[in-house]
């Protein structure tokens, strides 16, 4: 995703849509360990993170892959636990029964 945003911002699709910048935001479910943990099934395929085995991907990505400019433009968290700061209402509801 940052290398995407990175490649084609700024960017000017119409005369009256222009992309000057980006965000990144990237959101995981909070028991996802596979995917929120540098674990090692999956880290045995980038040799170069072995050093960061059983770390938080999202602060190894923040802190070690990205340039300080790309680190202030990356944010992330777990969809779970935001999910209750929607307002109430039947998405909420929704969100809550099918996710949490």
């Amino acid at each position: 995703m940052t290398l995407l945003a990175k490649r084609t911002t700024p960017l000017s699709l119409t005369n009256e849509i222009n992309i000057e910048d980006y965000r990144i935001l990237h959101l995981t479910h909070s028991k996802n360990i596979e995917l929120n943990r540098l674990c090692q099934n999956h880290i045995k395929y980038s040799p170069g993170l072995l050093a960061f085995k059983d770390e938080e991907i999202h602060a190894v990505w923040k802190d070690q892959i990205l340039t300080l400019e790309e680190a202030e433009k990356f944010a992330w968290g777990y969809w779970d636990e935001a999910v209750h700061h929607i307002k109430s209402g039947n998405l909420k509801s929704y969100l809550i029964e099918r996710y949490c």
